[in-house]
């Protein structure tokens, strides 16, 4: 399961603004993503670019693709999954998918 972060430097002090993580069950494809950035940081970019590198990851380790379900209200992760490329779409009651193909190579 790998983790990439953000990390905001001030002199020797530093502090996590984001982690974005992908998950897949054995023999799969295809995994799940989760991404959350620190209060304060939302509409900065931080989002979208931990899901880029996330997915470029993903791509490298012979992944087909990523999917993420959030909350229909977390608009958020909506503006981050569609800066980051991926298609979005409703789900069920409340829930949204963003979905993100990986071309290999």
């Amino acid at each position: 399961m790998p983790y990439l972060g953000a990390i905001e430097r001030r002199g020797r002090a530093a502090r996590l603004l984001g982690v974005a993580r992908w998950d897949r069950a054995d023999g799969e494809d295809r995994a799940r993503l989760a991404v959350t950035v620190r209060d304060g940081w939302h509409g900065r970019g931080i989002g979208s670019f931990l899901i880029r590198m996330l997915a470029r990851h993903a791509r490298r380790q012979g992944l087909a693709g990523l999917r993420a379900e959030y909350g229909a209200g977390n608009s958020g992760m909506e503006a981050a999954a569609r800066a980051a490329g991926g298609r979005t779409r409703p789900i069920g009651r409340g829930w949204r998918e963003a979905a993100w193909e990986l071309s290999r190579g």
